[in-house]
């Protein structure tokens, strides 16, 4: 039995040897026809015999993962869902670490994680993207500029806030720069030169928004090359003008920021370079005028040859010159140093004008005009000198005497040099001239009286200043302008020759003297036809 036991073995394992045998002897190809034909023979498969709780062979070997009668060795089929998973596994594996890597956006790289080094190591303005759209990898450490050209690399610049406030004025329709500054105690030219205009007479369009400096001074915007001596310069003042103004925040010349405006309190007006002019208007006077401009009123009436400023025509155009000075047109012969002589100037003062176009030797042309800064006119001929009548001696005290009356023949009513004439420079005065005689001399000459009368005005009188009239009671009245001083009152009575008041320059005036008239019936007339000769 033993024997039979260990004869069976033997032939077991011979058939296993020999099945191994020949599985090897089959080819790959006959591996699929025979999986292939195994499969057709397999019968389809029944939902219903499933739902009937009935196992079937085949489900029940894909269960146990092996056929019946399958052995465990070469020839055995591995199972196919372990088989796919190992396959694809590496390939997931490399995406995950893909994903990782872009969702940590360089995480990873030791550089990055340590963060952008700012080339000047100052907090960065957030406003500018350090790393532009686009942008790959680190910041160079290097700039790409030269040195010193960069956003960053800049030096910091010392910012100070600027407390200097200017106020804005909406105009309304018809204004003028010269109302808007009375209305603010201002000057005219503050207002003017802050806001870039030149007439101040000129009515403004409604909205016109004007700046309003706090002070009076010259409203200064800074540029680039500016200095405080420059600055102070073209103002005429000095710099401390500048710097002692607490509202301009100014110390010294690193103190100023280009295009802030800093206030020149006590500032003039830039110097003019061209000769302008000007049509007067109603209310003008020749001293309003030459403020306008800066100048002295002695200018504009040189430039304009007046012969008596204190009647100035409505629309009558006046040459305003850029300095105070002569204008002067040269003449065949002339040199510099000859006309200087003549005007009190030095040469180098005509030629470093530069508007005089002298520079660089330049020789003079008959019939250039040249301003002549600072220069004088040269003294005109001896003027006509009248003497006053013996009988006609000042009288230190009125005369109170009520029964005072008119004689009937003028004195002269002051002595010194007959400067102007009536009927004068009609184009000046307006039609008729000039309305009286101008006597001049020094301050505090007595006024007397022309003939007896009674005072009917002793006050001021516009264009005239400080002036007496005296009704003779005859049809004649006589006045006596621009003088210092009263020595009446009105309705005095006084006696031919009698002082009623003392010589000036009150009023439209460019010097002592005394505007002398005579009105017959309401009509000014000629005082030479009835002064003594």
């Amino acid at each position: 039995m033993g024997d039979s036991r260990h004869q069976g073995a033997m032939g077991a394992n011979g058939k296993g040897r020999e099945g191994v045998r020949r599985l090897k002897q089959i080819t790959r190809p006959e591996r699929r026809q025979a999986t292939a034909s195994r499969d057709a023979t397999t019968p389809p498969h029944n939902p219903g015999d499933e739902e009937s709780g009935v196992p079937q062979p085949d489900a029940q070997r894909r269960r146990r993962g092996r056929r019946p009668g399958a052995q465990a060795g070469r020839g055995a089929t591995a199972p196919r869902a372990p088989f796919i998973l190992a396959r694809f596994l590496p390939h997931l594996l490399v995406l995950g670490l893909v994903v990782v890597v872009v969702a940590g956006e360089g995480f990873w790289d030791p550089a990055l994680r340590a963060g952008p080094q700012l080339e000047t190591g100052t907090t960065p303005d957030l406003s500018v993207p350090l790393n532009p759209p686009g942008a790959v990898g680190t910041i160079p450490q290097a700039p790409e500029r030269e040195p010193g050209s960069g956003y960053f690399v800049r030096p910091p610049l010392p910012i100070t806030a600027v407390r200097l406030r200017i106020t804005t004025y909406e105009t309304k329709a018809g204004e003028t720069p010269a109302q808007v500054a009375a209305r603010f105690g201002l000057k005219p030219t503050t207002i003017l030169w802050a806001n870039g205009l030149q007439d101040p007479a000129k009515p403004l369009l409604a909205g016109t928004k004007l700046r309003l400096p706090p002070l009076d001074g010259m409203l200064h915007q800074v540029q680039g090359n500016d200095t405080l001596a420059t600055i102070a310069a073209r103002y005429k003042v000095e710099p401390t003008a500048i710097t002692t103004y607490r509202p301009n925040n100014i110390g010294g010349a690193d103190d100023l920021v280009p295009n802030s405006y800093l206030l020149v309190v006590g500032g003039q007006l830039p110097t003019r370079e061209r000769i302008e002019q000007y049509v007067v208007r109603n209310g003008d006077t020749l001293w309003s005028i030459a403020e306008r401009f800066g100048l002295q009123p002695s200018t504009i009436v040189w430039a304009n040859s007046l012969t008596n400023a204190d009647v100035l025509a409505i629309g009558q155009p006046l040459i305003v010159p850029p300095v105070n000075g002569v204008i002067y047109r040269i003449a065949l012969g002339d040199t510099i140093e000859r006309v200087a002589e003549r005007y009190g100037v030095k040469p180098t003062d005509i030629g470093a004008f530069a508007p005089n176009g002298l520079g660089g030797g330049s020789a003079l042309v008959p019939g250039q005009d040249i301003l002549i800064p600072g220069g004088t006119p040269p003294a005109p001929p001896p003027p006509l000198i009248v003497a006053a009548p013996a009988a006609a001696a000042p009288v230190a005290a009125p005369v109170a005497a009520s029964g005072v009356r008119a004689i009937g023949s003028f004195i002269w009513p002051a002595t010194g040099a007959l400067t102007t004439y009536f009927g004068d420079n009609p184009g000046y005065y307006g039609p008729g001239g000039h309305n009286g005689l101008d006597i001049a001399n020094a301050q505090g000459t007595p006024l007397l009286a022309a003939d007896g009368g009674v005072v009917i005005y002793a006050a001021w009188k516009g264009g005239l200043g400080n002036a007496v009239g005296v009704d003779h009671e005859n049809g004649f009245v006589t006045w006596y302008g621009h003088a210092v001083s009263f020595a009446v009152g009105p309705g005095q009575r006084v006696a031919r020759g009698q002082a009623v008041a003392y010589m000036g320059s009150t009023g439209n005036s460019t010097g002592s003297h005394i505007h002398f008239i005579i009105v017959r019936n309401g009509v000014y007339v000629d005082p030479l036809a009835y002064l003594p000769r």
